[in-house]
């Protein structure tokens, strides 16, 4: 049920090692793009990890989720 959610996926193993500054930046914009067109909250961004038994994102991935909803100004 992927009702009232947006999803995006990033191809890659993010478990130990973080995708490149090019990535993360791209990440970011199309994360703020999408909140702003979808008047979605920083803090309701959540990893997959969050709702299921699951290694996906990856911890680093989870680590800029978390910086990414601590930063939450809107």
């Amino acid at each position: 049920d992927n009702i009232g959610n947006v999803w995006i996926c990033l191809l890659g193993d993010f478990r130990s090692s973080p995708p490149n500054g090019a990535a993360l930046a791209a990440l970011e914009r199309l994360v703020d793009g999408l909140c702003e067109r979808h008047h979605i909250a920083r803090n309701k961004v959540f990893g997959h990890m969050k709702f299921a038994k699951t290694e996906c994102p990856g911890n680093t991935l989870m680590a800029w989720i978390a910086r990414y909803t601590a930063s939450a100004t809107h």
